[in-house]
C-alpha cells in the first residue's frame, strides 16, 4: 500500500505506474512492461556502449528528478529496479522503501535499501553488511 500511495503522487513517463482500485486495499496492480531489466542488459552481449549508457543514465536521471520534484527519495535504485523498454523508454520500479516528504518511518539504524547500491554515507547506518 505504501508503494501505491507514493506512485499515485507521481505522474511521469519514467516511473512505473500503479493502478489503484478504490474497492480494494488488499493488493496493488502494475502494468506489465515489455523489455528487460538493466541487470539483464548488463549481463548480455554486446556490452553496453558509451552512447547506450549515456541514454540510460539520462532517462534514469529524469526518473529520479520526477521523484525529487514530488519530494520522494527512492532509496533502492539498482539495475534490477530499472526496466529498459523496447521502444527506448525506461521505467523505474519498486517504490516500496521510498521516503515520503516529511515522513521518515525507518530509524537511522535500519535505513532500507540494497547495501551495494546505497550512498556511502547511508551504508554506515545500515545493519546489513
Amino acid at each position: 500500500m505504501r508503494e501505491a500511495r507514493i506512485a499515485a503522487r507521481i505522474r511521469s513517463p519514467w516511473i512505473a505506474e500503479v493502478i489503484e482500485d478504490p474497492r480494494s486495499v488488499l493488493y496493488t496492480v502494475m502494468p506489465l512492461y515489455d523489455g528487460e531489466t538493466l541487470e539483464q542488459r548488463l549481463h548480455r552481449s554486446p556490452p553496453v556502449s558509451r552512447a547506450e549508457g549515456i541514454a540510460i543514465a539520462t532517462k534514469l536521471a529524469k526518473a529520479v528528478a520526477a521523484l525529487h520534484r514530488a519530494g520522494v527519495i527512492h532509496r533502492d535504485i539498482k539495475p534490477e529496479n530499472v526496466i529498459l523498454q523496447p521502444n527506448g523508454g525506461l521505467k523505474l520500479l519498486d517504490l516500496g522503501v521510498a521516503r515520503l516528504p516529511n515522513i521518515e518511518d525507518f530509524p537511522a539504524s535500519t535505513i532500507p535499501g540494497t547495501p551495494n547500491y546505497m550512498a556511502p554515507e547511508r551504508r554506515r547506518f545500515s545493519r546489513t553488511p
